[in-house]
């Protein structure tokens, strides 16, 4: 999978007390407070009550310095995914940040799914609402981890942020595309690029020039809102660019997203 890189503004907005991620608007809040762990039945957009959420991730916080715990748990609900930390105790004092990890990211390149808990010390239990405004966002399995963050300037990470403590994700979460298997068909204008695979198997496409998300798509047998599924990585406006920039890898593996 390839991997996000970030400008300095970029990462100042994600931690100004913004939910700065892929396809997030202002009305998906950041992290948010609650004040035990009492649960409000959730509601759909049409107000209807929503059905019964289901757990598709755990994972306990550790930290190097044993100054840091909590619980972490996923569930998806009609299609959205929370996040909620539980038992959450740091003796760090000020603001918290929830990042969530792709495999082998920094601490700095995870603050492109970052969400903040406030100007205060947090409660002892923290939530945020994933984003479901892209079809990455239907399969939140690509993030392997979950860390809590805090803002310090002295930090060696490469940006002014520091990770306080890790929880490694265990999902249990079914295959929303099970049946998704890209299949070369050829080159063909506007999808020029090169097809990797493995056991005849497409697992990576390398775009030419002019190649086109939907010609590329086309030349695989799916559609683009596939090809934007098999690369959560990459952000959301990329897919409305009619062309796709040379050299750049598409993943085609849906093992491998």
């Amino acid at each position: 999978m390839g991997k996000l890189t970030h400008s300095p503004a970029l990462l100042a907005t994600a931690f100004a007390g913004l939910a700065f991620l892929a396809g997030c608007t202002a009305d998906e809040p950041a992290v948010h407070h609650v004040t035990s762990n009492s649960h409000t039945p959730a509601h759909t957009d049409d107000g209807k009550a929503a059905t019964t959420s289901v757990t598709v991730a755990t994972g306990t916080l550790a930290s190097p310095d044993q100054a840091t715990s909590g619980t972490v748990k996923i569930e998806e609900t009609d299609g959205r995914f929370s996040i909620t930390v539980s038992d959450f105790v740091s003796s760090h004092p000020g603001q918290v940040s929830i990042l969530l990890n792709e495999p082998e990211t920094s601490v700095c390149e995870q603050a492109a799914y970052a969400w903040n808990a406030g100007e205060t010390a947090p409660e002892s239990v923290l939530t945020a609402l994933l984003p479901s405004t892209s079809p990455g966002w239907t399969n939140p399995s690509n993030f392997v981890a979950l860390t809590i963050a805090q803002t310090d300037p002295a930090s060696s990470e490469g940006c002014d942020l520091k990770g306080i403590a890790s929880a490694p994700l265990k999902w249990t979460l079914t295959d929303p595309r099970p049946s998704l298997r890209p299949i070369d068909s050829g080159s063909e204008p506007g999808a020029e690029g090169t097809v990797t695979s493995a056991g005849g198997i497409p697992t990576s496409y390398l775009v030419a020039a002019d190649d086109t998300y939907r010609d590329i798509a086309k030349r695989l047998g799916i559609s683009v809102d596939d090809l934007e599924y098999l690369n959560p990585d990459r952000a959301q406006g990329d897919y409305t660019h009619p062309t796709v920039n040379l050299g750049t890898t598409l993943n085609l593996d849906p093992a491998r997203r």
